[in-house]
């Protein structure tokens, strides 16, 4: 229940509050509590503040009562509460008669009630209020976003922001182009694929679209970049404009995406040949003809879904080094496929710079499971081989894949995802792209950029610990990781809690920051990604 008038005398736990005037309008939010000590305080009282007075300032003047009223009604106060049985015994008929003549809820508070009683009751139902509100906007958020960090395409995302509000969702982009679009059952369109005499609106705003032979209201999402707009279909029984916030944020990682897409770079041509040139070549002007020939003349099974695992070395390895890591690791491909009950198959192919393993397997096995597999089979590779071959080799997991489409850039991405990771996470062997998708939009922004973001987010908490000796930045890194639990990361750290909880004030106050704010998390979260990144 919103934090209301009503909820006040209705649904609090305080008993036998009265409104004895305006009862018509207990719908009134209330944002916040004042009390009123002295006459000088109706200067300072804001919109929609619950006013509590003890009737003393104005016990005897009923010109006083009167134009405190109309004061109060001035500043669009949601009400005045007066104790009775205090200095009044109820409430004068005077205040009563001016409150309703200009429309200023008047409400009679039980003397046995302080005014710490009252605001305590308020102030925690409104903190309750916006817990649960940051807590939807994060779920919600998480939800929308949920395939873009997984590693899923810009459809997956326009699914899932539908679906969350069971509307259609078209991307257009400035000149009016549909670029892509995605429908909820019972929200189905037919849009034109170009809508004409078309002027981006502003963010928020409502705005008819041409659909057929219709018009159709649309809320406006813009995303950054100059890449378009998002635009969500309204409903009469629903408006979308509540949820601004949420889709703003959905909206700037979306655009991280495209920004993701335009940017991708693949390998210089080297000749098609074979199937490892096709890996390593840019096939813009290639058929998919062109590429189902070389796949078939080189029994690569391009019916079945394909995850790519590829292994390069951290440092110089000669062609006879190379050679026995290929022939280790087709073996222990072999036996892994063998042993599982998926029907799992293997293609391996390598050259001097890289050895391309692809896991494939039915349409039926889920991106994760496809994902965890090949994992597991790297990690078996790593477990027979020992420390020296960690030390020598590193492998990137790209994204499942069906499409053959995909096939030429699925070792261009685990070689861009190990050169990241690796100067991150030195010490790791194995990198998937679902894990570090937050790492790899960042990768694609200038330096200069990222190191603004940086000095914008987190820098200044280096700079403490530097100057304190202090573990600020590794206590906040380990409060994410374990999804705001205090508790958890405390014992991640080897620290008391209460040492913990006073760590995460001293951030606080240091960043000048709200956690449950869930842009300011957001962009302390990348910080500590690009802290990593240049360290």
């Amino acid at each position: 229940m919103s934090t209301t008038l009503r909820w006040l005398i209705e649904g609090s736990s305080l008993e036998n509050l009265r409104c004895v005037a305006c009862s018509d309008q207990l719908d009134t939010p209330i944002t916040n509590v004042n009390v009123l000590d002295n006459l000088d305080v109706v200067k300072w009282i804001k919109p929609n503040e619950l006013v509590l007075s003890s009737g003393y300032l104005f016990l005897e003047d009923e010109q006083l009562q009167r134009q405190l009223i109309r004061d109060l009604r001035q500043v669009n106060c949601a009400a005045l509460g007066v104790k009775s049985r205090r200095f009044f015994q109820t409430i004068p008929e005077a205040m009563i008669q001016e409150a309703s003549k200009v429309g200023l809820p008047l409400i009679e508070l039980p003397f046995f009630y302080s005014f710490s009683d009252i605001s305590r009751t308020v102030y925690g139902h409104l903190f309750n209020q916006n817990t649960y509100r940051t807590r939807r906007e994060q779920k919600l958020l998480l939800a929308m976003t949920g395939p873009l960090f997984a590693g899923g395409s810009v459809r997956d995302m326009l699914s899932c922001i539908a679906q969350q509000y069971r509307t259609s969702v078209l991307l257009v982009n400035r000149k009016g182009v549909l670029l892509e679009m995605f429908h909820f059952p019972g929200a189905e369109l037919d849009p034109p694929d170009r809508f004409q005499h078309f002027s981006m609106p502003d963010a928020g705003d409502v705005v008819p679209l041409p659909m057929a032979e219709r018009k159709q209201l649309f809320l406006c999402v813009p995303l950054q970049g100059g890449y378009g707009s998002l635009f969500l279909l309204e409903t009469p029984s629903r408006s979308l404009r509540g949820e601004l916030m949420v889709l703003q944020h959905a909206a700037a990682l979306l655009s991280l995406k495209l920004e993701q897409r335009r940017f991708q770079r693949i390998s210089s041509e080297q000749g098609r040949s074979s199937f490892m040139n096709l890996l390593t070549t840019d096939t813009g002007e290639m058929t998919e003809e062109e590429i189902l020939h070389i796949c078939e003349s080189s029994r690569f099974d391009c019916q079945r879904k394909r995850i790519c695992g590829a292994l390069f070395p951290r440092g110089k390895m000669n062609r006879m080094e190379m050679e026995s890591a290929a022939e280790k690791l087709r073996k222990c491909a072999r036996d892994f496929c063998q042993r599982t009950e998926l029907d799992l198959t293997f293609f391996l192919c390598r050259d001097e710079r890289q050895i391309c393993l692809f896991l494939l397997g039915k349409p039926s096995v889920s991106n994760p499971e496809l994902t965890r597999l090949v994992r597991e089979l790297l990690g078996d590779f790593w477990e027979q081989e020992g420390e020296e071959a960690a030390k020598q080799l590193v492998a990137g997991v790209g994204r499942c894949q069906q499409e053959i489409s995909a096939l030429p850039g699925s070792l261009e991405e685990c070689r861009k995802l190990t050169q990241l990771m690796s100067r991150v996470f030195p010490e790791r062997s194995i990198f998937t792209a679902p894990e570090i998708t937050a790492y790899r939009l960042l990768e694609q922004l200038p330096p200069e950029e990222l190191r603004q973001i940086y000095l914008d987010t987190v820098a200044v908490l280096a700079q403490f610990d530097r100057a304190n000796h202090s573990e600020l930045l590794q206590t906040l890194t380990a409060f994410f990781a374990c999804q705001f639990n205090a508790v958890q990361a405390a014992k991640e750290l080897y620290i008391h809690r209460n040492t913990m909880l006073h760590r995460l004030e001293k951030i606080k106050e240091i960043l000048h920051c709200d956690m449950t704010d869930m842009d300011q998390v957001m962009s302390l979260y990348l910080g500590l990604c690009i802290f990593k990144m240049l360290n």
